[in-house]
């Protein structure tokens, strides 16, 4: 869904290796894995680097007690790096050479070593592609969210948590602009993260004075417009949450 990171989802136990200085890591293969990067499509990618198995040591040069190491698909078909030359000779120790087994028996491969950082906020984990409703919520979840604030006057709002996990990857005092609002969501998204983390997030939700379909759920509680529903659920969001809420105009809504 996105290509965004998030301090939140980085667990300890996933960097199982300790180095000699006490920090902790894990192994991620150099070669890059994703079979639309080959010599092809990447060819300055391809290329041998030296590594030796005993000692770990890598570098792009040969040297004494070193082996060529070529990147390889498991099936033994060419690959290509994830790093450049220049990189892998700017940050030699974090790589290391060792022997591992494959399906064409043993061979010499070349591992990052990705650390993890204690200090809070500097270690991040990239998103995965797919979020499922029981991490961030569903079309039910977020039906029965809007029902606690204003009653069931939408039929296809987003959760919360949808859009509380994209707001994990900004800062606290993020600027949010939604020009589609809706039901208002991203708005009671933004007042709940202020209130969980004491943020300073702040948005500017538009919303286009558009009718409310005749006979709905909206049109007999009294809503004659989708910016009518944005507007009378950021207030009770204010009022519930805190966080303040202003008008700035027709069809324009100020909160966070």
């Amino acid at each position: 869904m996105l290509d965004a990171s998030s301090p939140d989802l980085v667990v300890e136990a996933d960097f199982p290796l300790v180095a000699d200085d006490g920090r902790r890591y894990r192994r991620l293969p150099l070669r890059n894995t994703n079979k639309r990067f080959n010599p092809l499509t990447a060819p300055t990618l391809h290329f041998a680097i030296w590594g030796d198995p005993d000692t770990g040591e890598v570098r792009t040069e040969p040297f004494p007690g070193a082996v060529e190491v070529k990147p390889v698909f498991g099936d033994g078909s060419p690959a290509v790096w994830r790093w450049s030359r220049p990189r892998i000779d700017e940050r030699p120790g974090d790589l290391v050479c060792r022997r591992v087994r494959g399906r064409n028996g043993e061979r010499v491969d070349v591992y990052q070593r990705d650390w993890l950082h204690p200090a809070v906020g500097r270690r991040r984990k990239k998103l995965r592609t797919i979020w499922l409703a029981d991490e961030v919520g569903s079309t039910d979840t977020a039906v029965a969210e809007l029902k606690d604030v204003l009653g069931h006057v939408f039929e296809s709002p987003k959760p919360t948590g949808l859009v509380r996990r994209i707001l994990d990857t900004m800062p606290p005092d993020a600027r949010v602009l939604d020009f589609f609002a809706g039901s208002g969501t991203t708005g009671h998204a933004v007042a709940l993260a202020n209130a969980a983390d004491g943020g300073r997030r702040t948005c500017l939700s538009v919303n286009h004075a558009e009718p409310v379909r005749p006979g709905s759920n909206a049109a007999l509680a009294g809503f004659a417009t989708v910016a009518d529903i944005t507007r009378a659920r950021l207030r009770a969001v204010a009022e519930l949450v805190g966080g303040g809420y202003v008008e700035l105009g027709a069809g324009e809504l100020g909160g966070g």
